[in-house]
């Protein structure tokens, strides 16, 4: 009787302490910070819209500097017309404008070889994608500076 009693006083112990455990759920380290109750975010990355703002910086006689402000922007063609021309479309300033890589942020335009005291007009199209074009043609008008100085021409033969 003595050996049926310790048998089922062992198997007790066994099954208390395999029951104890048993119940008992994996311990998951932490890191600073984590939430274990957060819910893992289900919405895709919303990309930035694309944005663009073009303004006249500075004027001379003879050039013009334009600050093109962008974000989403991959890239960017500009032409420079006479004012009040109707502007190009922007496939057109695209393969016969000069072509600009853009980046977010402050992009440099700056037109050389004008003629002073004189009206133009810059279009600026931009490319959001190797295909898609930005919604808007950015156009601003500008005058360039008058001469300051006196010019004296003086003909002169050998």
């Amino acid at each position: 009787m003595k050996k049926i009693l310790n048998f089922f006083l062992v198997a007790a112990l066994f099954a208390a302490a395999g029951s104890m455990t048993g119940c008992q759920e994996p311990v998951v380290p932490v890191e600073p910070g984590d939430d274990p109750n957060e819910q893992p975010n289900e919405e895709p990355d919303e990309k930035p819209q694309p944005t663009a703002v073009l303004a006249l910086k500075s004027t001379s006689t003879l050039s013009a500097e334009f600050v093109l402000t962008t974000e989403a922007i991959k890239e960017y063609a500009y032409q420079i017309s006479a004012p009040g021309e109707e502007a190009l479309d922007a496939a057109v300033l695209f393969a016969k404008g000069t072509v600009c890589p853009a980046t977010d942020g402050e992009n440099a335009i700056v037109l050389e070889g004008l003629e002073g005291n004189t009206a133009y007009s810059l279009a600026v199209a931009l490319k959001v994608s190797d295909t898609e074009f930005f919604e808007d043609i950015l156009q601003e008008e500008f005058t360039t500076q008058n001469y300051e100085q006196t010019l004296t021409h003086v003909n002169t033969t050998h």
